[in-house]
């Protein structure tokens, strides 16, 4: 399962944001070494670290640290630079989020999110949620 930026931000810093339901399936995965992230979540973070939208639980080296012994990574590839850009029917404008949703079709990864516009873009059947 792959999950969205503030699907992670609240996973670990505001667990009351997610249903117990969603709670469960990201420990599930994690247990089962089918947790993934976007490499573009870093960026995103860091961005909203370092503009101040965002207050991580430690300091960033820590939290990277953290992050990255607890979930596995997936890397920017060309086939997911090239489906970023190339998704039918999606209007989101976010560049990050885009980078999500390709790395979960191109992985063929069930995606875990709140995001209005990606949800919106699950209903026509673009890409598959968890």
């Amino acid at each position: 399962m792959l999950i969205d930026t503030h699907i992670l931000l609240w996973f670990q810093g505001e667990p009351e944001k997610l249903t117990l339901q969603e709670r469960q399936l990201i420990e599930q995965a994690q247990e089962n070494e089918e947790l993934f992230l976007s490499v573009i979540t870093f960026w995103e973070i860091t961005m909203l670290s370092r503009s101040q939208r965002v207050t991580l639980c430690r300091p960033f080296g820590q939290w990277k640290k953290q992050t990255l012994e607890s979930f596995k990574v997936i890397d920017i590839d060309v086939d997911i630079a090239v489906e970023s850009m190339s998704l039918l029917e999606c209007d989101h404008k976010d560049p990050a989020d885009r980078f999500i949703i390709a790395t979960s079709r191109v992985h063929d990864i069930p995606l875990m999110t709140h995001d209005q516009k990606i949800l919106a873009y699950a209903r026509k059947g673009h890409v598959r949620l968890a």
